[in-house]
């Protein structure tokens, strides 16, 4: 149990879904499977065996998925792995515009609102997206055979490494990259930068868009180009007048 010193001071909220076999999936991967292994009749505990991809749910990018020397994700540093939350805020655009990107625009408007972008921050993508996950269908856009939900621009995330030191980026839809695009372009440059990324992210519309504090918990696969995370952000209570 958190002290009530800790919990008077912030809130937990949680950042991800809740993943099964119903849940949506990216295009081209199969539902996760689960078959029971242990039986408490039998064994006298209970448990299961899964077979999932490594990038389903709210997951993390490592820079090995897109990068051939990058890091995997039991190599990334448990302290790059948490930092200063900003939230980026696209979800008036994407509400009416289902191919709506992060542009530069959008960043240094940030910035003209709250100052400088804090050190080694964690930004994410705000687009209202993860209000359609039940309905697999309207989560990855799907029209005519065809798919369609936000993402970063390369622009942006260009102007990110070229210009800030942030060590993570998210989003509330299954890609980082614009389904519109093609070739992965913001994967492959993020990435190929050695930076990380989280997908498949829920509960932003909880948080202020600056001044909480985010934490990727993933599992320390070795060799794993991503893994399924338990996403949480802490965030300070508004004081009270």
């Amino acid at each position: 149990m958190l002290s009530p010193v800790f919990t008077a001071a912030c809130q937990v909220i949680d950042l991800s879904h809740a993943y099964s076999a119903a849940a949506p999936h990216y295009p081209g991967d199969r539902p996760i499977e689960r078959r029971q292994a242990g039986t408490r009749a039998r064994d006298g505990f209970l448990d299961y065996r899964l077979d999932m991809a490594e990038h389903c749910g709210t997951h993390l990018d490592a820079p090995l998925h897109f990068a051939e020397n990058g890091l995997a994700v039991d190599e990334i540093p448990l302290t790059q792995l948490m930092g200063p939350l900003v939230v980026i805020d696209i979800s008036a655009r994407a509400q009416h515009d289902p191919d709506a990107q992060i542009e530069v625009s959008d960043i240094t408007g940030w910035t003209n609102r709250q100052g400088a972008l804090p050190s080694a921050a964690i930004l994410v993508m705000r687009s209202g997206w993860s209000r359609r996950w039940h309905d697999a269908a309207r989560y990855f856009g799907s029209v005519n055979g065809s798919h369609h939900s936000p993402g970063w621009s390369l622009a942006a995330i260009t102007h990110l490494i070229e210009k800030t030191d942030v060590v993570g980026i998210g989003v509330d839809t299954a890609s980082i990259d614009p389904f519109i695009a093609a070739d992965f372009p913001v994967h492959r440059a993020w990435l190929g930068a050695g930076r990380w990324a989280l997908e498949n992210l829920s509960g932003l519309e909880q948080l202020p868009e600056q001044g909480g504090w985010l934490v990727a918990a993933v599992a320390r696969i070795t060799g794993a180009t991503g893994f399924p995370a338990r996403v949480f952000a802490f965030v300070p209570n508004q004081k009270k007048p």
